[in-house]
Formats: structure tokens, sequence, C-alpha cells
């Protein structure tokens, strides 16, 4: 199995304007779940995503892809799992499991 680490790359929410739209991979999205928006795996991906400040890790499901290729987008519930919404944008570490 292979491991991908990214340890600085920046992580942000989806707008809730996408809510009910489709994702890359046919989906419609919803910020209740747990998934995200990311250009370097295939969809369908799970990765591990630690908020590098608290520590804190969340697993989510690849199923869009992002219009920022730095960053990775989080549904809102999988970002407020790591950290405030409020924070806007974190630092994190990815892992694909």
């Amino acid at each position: 199995m292979k491991i991908f680490l990214f340890l600085t790359i920046i992580a942000s929410f989806y707008h809730t304007k996408f809510e009910g739209k489709k994702t890359a991979n046919g989906e419609i999205f919803s910020n209740n779940s747990l998934t995200a928006a990311y250009n370097h795996v295939p969809l369908g991906s799970i990765l591990e995503i630690t908020n590098l400040k608290n520590n804190k890790n969340v697993i989510v499901r690849v199923n869009d892809r992002c219009g920022v290729d730095s960053r990775i987008d989080l549904s809102q519930k999988a970002f407020s799992s790591i950290a405030d919404l409020k924070s806007g944008i974190i630092k994190v570490k990815i892992i694909k499991l």
C-alpha cells in the first residue's frame, strides 16, 4: 500500500452555495457528509486529514476536484470536526489510506 504524506497543505471548506450540486464523481454534494475536493489523488480515495495546530483528525472520501490546485476543500462537517469554521483555512497533514 502506498502512503502519500503532505505536511503543510492548506485546507478550507466548501461554501454553502455548492450544497446540492453535482460533484466530479456525479454524486450530490452535502456539507453534512465527510467528503473532500482534492486534485492529487483518484476520486474515491480515503484520506486522513490532521490539523497541524491541534492534532485533531478526520477521515474523508474524495468525491470532487478543488478549484485551487494547492489546497484541499473539506465539507463543513469534516472541517468543523478538526477546527472552528471561523478559522477559514488551516494547515493540515494528509495521509492516503
